[in-house]
Formats: C-alpha cells, structure tokens, sequence
C-alpha cells in the first residue's frame, strides 16, 4: 500500500493534454454483473462540467455498502484522452494510477502537508459525517446517500502540476486487500479545466 495523500483528487482532478471536451460526467458500475457485490452504487452526478479549478463541485451520491468490510483497498487506473490515444497516469509520489489502503486513505489525506489536499479532505470528512456514512474500518453495511453537497476544491499545488486541462477516464475499484476480491467497481468520464490568468499558463497546455 501507498501513502493516500492525494487520493482525493482521483474523483475531482480529471484531464488531458488537450482542451476538455467533456461537458457532461458520465459513469458505469463496472461490477454490475455481480449482484452480490459489497459495494453497489445506484446514482451519481458531478456538476459542472468541465470542472473549473479552483471551483464548486456539486456531487450527488446513491448507493449502499451491502457489506461488512474488515478492509478494504482502493485502486485507481487513470487514462487520459489524448492525440495518441489513451494514455495511462502512471503512480507517482502517491498520486496516478496508485492503490491505497482505504482504512487509513481518507485520515491521511486530513493530516497531508499540502494544505489543498487537506482541506479537501475536511470537506469529504464533512460530507460523510453530515449524510451519516461511517467508513471507519470495520466499514458496517449500511446506505450512502448523498441528496446535494458542494465541495469547495481549493488551489491544490504542485500535486495537480502532472495533469493538464481535459479529458479523463478513471476506473476507481474496491478490493480485498488479501484476497484480490471485487468489492466494487465504477468508471466515469469526466474533464477539468483549471483557472488561468497568464500567457505561461496558456502554454503548459
């Protein structure tokens, strides 16, 4: 397992090397032939679209954990749309294409150095406590619904310098650490478009 201190931006920093062409998040449950899985997701919706960094992002969550998870790891896979074709983020210094211990990921992000990162947490940690969902570990079955909650995604550093505006596909899945199991399964295709004042700016694209 990996340091998690910039998991969080696997659902929120999204792009490419060129401009976003997304307008709309779009997403599947990838372990929807499993009708037994742990983790069953119904409804999800990010606005906007194109994320604009610094920037609100509007999220709406429905689904349940159908059971109890002594652990669990996240993974991430990150593919960014390209001229070339789908290229894949390779993980480094924690961020990319990286799998996580979800028991600590989310605790650890809190304590992060990088202040973005950290408030970010803070307002996931908010989001969880306020729609009563618990993922302390041992995670106990129960709903996930989030109606509307809006996160506030700060100026996140040089943790988000590896990506540029554009297009993503993320696959974000659940596994048992120790045995390899699929817990759950989403893919979504989403953009991002960072605030830009300067010409400099303009040519990192």
């Amino acid at each position: 397992m990996r340091n998690a201190g910039a998991v969080c931006v696997f659902f929120l920093l999204i792009a490419t090397s060129i401009d976003a062409a997304i307008t709309q998040f779009k997403w599947t449950d990838c372990a929807s032939s499993d009708p037994n899985r742990a983790l069953q997701i119904q409804e999800i919706t990010a606005t906007p679209m194109p994320l604009v960094t610094p920037g609100p992002l509007v999220l709406h969550i429905k689904g349940k954990i159908a059971k109890d998870l002594t652990k669990w790891s996240l993974k991430l896979d990150i593919r960014r749309h390209t001229f070339a074709g789908s290229v894949l983020i390779p993980c480094t210094h924690d961020f990319g294409s990286c799998t996580f211990d979800g028991c600590k990921v989310l605790s650890e992000m809190t304590n992060q150095q990088n202040q973005g990162i950290s408030t970010l947490a803070n307002q996931v940690q908010k989001m969880l406590t306020q729609n009563n969902i618990d993922i302390t570990c041992p995670v106990k079955s129960q709903p996930v619904s989030v109606d509307t909650f809006t996160i506030t995604v700060p100026e996140l550093g040089a943790v988000a310098d590896v990506l540029a505006d554009g297009d993503y596909t993320v696959d974000v899945r659940a596994l048992n650490p120790d045995s390899g199991e699929l817990f759950g399964c989403i893919t979504f295709d989403a953009a991002i478009k960072r605030k830009c004042t300067g010409w400099l700016c303009h040519r990192k694209r």
